[in-house]
């Protein structure tokens, strides 16, 4: 299941999302709220491209790490796919199965296979933030903090801020199992 989670000033319900008191609030203070937005079963997908394009969570790791965001660097002939295996949404609950586009034209397969386990998370990051973009109209939200100056581009993308290293600095993407934390937990010594 993936989960992202922002706080909430005022409590307005509706099936887009869920809401939740906040944990650390204090009492004298106006109540605020918790709103989650959760994509059930999102494991699913994942685990059936690992199963059929690289057998192993490292592997897909790999993958997600070197091949580019749309598995290009130019802005004409991105990848993409949409995963559609359980019906999550309940405007698109009716839409079931696997899209994917090359060029903008559907197609049933990449051409190059290494590009499904990032095609994968780039439709399940999407879903999130489009849901998210609608939860934003709904004004439930705290009022945001203005985004930093070298990040003008994504508060037209309806996300006031990214937090990363530097200006310059790769946005990447890592799907780590319990596993994998394990083993990095050992490499630096910490217990498990």
């Amino acid at each position: 299941m993936d989960v992202m989670m922002a706080p909430a000033q005022h409590y307005i319900p509706t099936r887009l999302y869920s809401l939740f008191p906040h944990p650390a609030q204090d009492p004298s203070e106006k109540r605020r709220y918790v709103a989650v937005l959760t994509n059930r079963n999102a494991d699913v997908p994942r685990a059936l491209v690992r199963d059929i394009h690289t057998k192993s969570w490292s592997a897909f790791d790999s993958l997600v790490a070197i091949v580019p965001p749309g598995d290009s660097i130019g802005l004409d002939d991105k990848l993409f796919a949409f995963w559609h295996l359980q019906g999550d949404a309940p405007s698109i609950a009716h839409v079931k199965g696997i899209y994917r586009f090359e060029t903008g034209i559907k197609v049933t397969e990449f051409r190059d296979l290494r590009a499904n386990p990032r095609c994968l998370l780039e439709s399940q990051i999407l879903s999130l933030r489009v849901r998210y973009a609608k939860m934003l109209t709904t004004g439930v939200l705290a009022r945001a903090l203005p985004p930093p100056s070298n990040s003008a581009s994504t508060a037209s993308m309806a996300i006031s801020s990214i937090p990363t290293r530097s200006a310059s600095s790769t946005r990447r993407c890592s799907c780590r199992g319990a596993r994998s934390r394990r083993r990095r937990r050992r490499r630096i010594g910490t217990p498990l």
